[in-house]
């Protein structure tokens, strides 16, 4: 008897042992792979983490990515799908027990005993539903057990739970169902997404969803996971999934954020939006080949708020999928507007100063876009017309290779102001206008105090001849 009992215990050791090799052989001949897991829809974001554009993935899939898993979303999970998932190793042998006495007592399947991690395993290898995949899937949820720890597992699970159609992970699902991100979800909102996955086509209906909500949540109060007021809350949310667009803003911006492996732009996606739908709205009185392109920029950090290379993007007729912004050509007028507040900056002049609209003879000669000539106006008007023979003048008085070396540099230029403790009156040459008078700037010494500095402004200058720098 104990010669038979000894040679039964030898045979389970090797038996046990064999097993045991098989499965290290397996293991290095079939490492496991998790690159699904981190696998995203490329995506960039605004300032504030605001998601303003999203990409397919390589195989079709809209797969945001989950951020930090919120703690609600995590409890309401493991509750449901799996109490003992931080006390087993892949497989829990008692859930497998218990799935086997409803089984039995049921006579067919009635409970399955799947752990979260053989769950992962499923949608990260795509095993079939057959006995030899769910063969397969327990041997890679021991792997994943082995060479993971139960962190990046779960977010494994989180990244590609089925949520319908092409969705796959709670980040979109969030968002497509009700335009938040995961963190943003209320307890039923979380609820009904963590049952989402066992059928994304049935649980649209609004009824067969506030079911499949509340299920989750009985469950969490039965095990003390969630108290009697939350679970009176959650059950009683108004539940109403509707497909949200996922945004595609700022399409030219967002290629080239993600052409340099950005995803977190400076762009506000408020701005955006409201640059959007008035450039859109702008373009439709404009001539079917003409198009529209803007820039926004934060005037102190320099940093990019908002960016519209084409208002009609999926325009064909408008050849909206071509990048203005980027497109190469003269700054032209663009720069006016700057060589302006730089001359006004730095030297004794005001938008009243009189400037000569006239033929230019010179090395660099260029015309008015419309070929005429206004003679004698005002610094003013030459801006607000967009002249381009006193935008040369006055660049050539103040010397053009050094106003663009220190705007390029950054150079933060000051601004004329009225003193608001100055009277302003009436000016006769100007009609009903008002002009102050006297033109202050308020200036800083090398001290750091700040005062006002008068500024005597004389309206009968001849030209620009004679005035001289203001003091750096």
């Amino acid at each position: 008897m104990k010669k038979t009992i000894y040679h039964i215990t030898l045979a389970l050791c090797l038996l046990v042992g064999l097993a045991a090799l098989t499965l290290k052989r397996l293991d290095l001949a079939y490492p496991p792979d998790i690159t699904t897991c981190n696998d995203h829809s490329p995506a960039v974001y605004d300032r504030h983490g605001a998601l303003l554009h999203s990409y397919l993935t390589a195989d079709g899939k809209r797969r945001l990515p989950p951020g930090a898993l919120p703690a609600h979303y995590t409890a309401l999970l493991l509750n449901y799908e799996d109490r003992r998932y931080y006390q087993h190793h892949g497989i829990d042998p008692r859930a497998v027990i218990r799935a086997l006495g409803k089984n039995l007592r049921g006579g067919g399947i009635r409970s399955g005993a799947s752990t979260l991690t053989m769950q992962a395993a499923r949608l990260i290898y795509r095993t079939p539903h057959t006995l030899s995949g769910k063969i397969r899937q327990t041997l890679r949820a021991l792997q994943l057990e082995t060479h993971y720890d139960k962190t990046t597992i779960l977010r494994c699970y989180a990244s590609l739970a089925p949520m319908g159609g092409n969705l796959e992970g709670i980040g979109s699902g969030a968002w497509y169902y009700f335009g938040k991100t995961p963190a943003e979800l209320s307890t039923g909102e979380a609820a009904w997404l963590i049952a989402l996955p066992q059928n994304p086509n049935r649980l649209a209906d609004p009824d067969r969803a506030r079911a499949a909500r509340n299920r989750v949540l009985d469950r969490a109060l039965k095990n003390h996971t969630i108290n009697n007021e939350t679970h009176h809350n959650a059950s009683h949310e108004p539940l109403v999934p509707a497909p949200h667009p996922f945004p595609q803003h700022a399409p030219h911006y967002a290629a080239l954020a993600l052409k340099r492996g950005e995803s977190r732009t400076t762009l506000d996606r408020n701005l955006q939006t409201r640059l959007e739908t008035i450039l859109a709205a702008a373009v439709q009185n404009r001539p079917p080949r003409s198009n529209l392109a803007a820039l926004i920029l934060d005037n102190d950090s320099g940093e990019t708020r908002a960016y519209l290379g084409s208002a009609a993007y999926h325009d064909k007729t408008r050849l909206g999928a071509n990048n203005l912004l980027t497109a190469i050509r003269s700054p032209g007028s663009a720069l006016k507007p700057y060589i302006t507040l730089y001359a006004l900056d730095h030297y004794h002049l005001h938008p009243h100063t009189p400037i000569d609209d006239t033929p230019l003879d010179g090395p660099y000669n260029p015309d008015n876009y419309d070929q005429k000539y206004l003679g004698r106006i005002t610094l003013g008007e030459a801006l607000q017309r967009s002249r381009n023979t006193p935008a040369v003048r006055l660049l050539e008085r103040i010397g053009g290779k050094k106003t663009v070396a220190k705007i390029a540099a950054g150079e933060r230029l000051r601004i004329l102001l009225a003193d608001p403790n100055q009277p302003c009156a009436k000016d006769a040459q100007l009609g009903d206008s008002d002009l102050c008078a006297d033109l202050w700037l308020l200036i800083q010494n090398k001290d750091g105090k700040t005062g006002w500095a008068k500024i005597n402004y004389q309206r009968d200058t001849p030209d620009l001849e004679g005035l001289h720098p203001l003091a750096e």
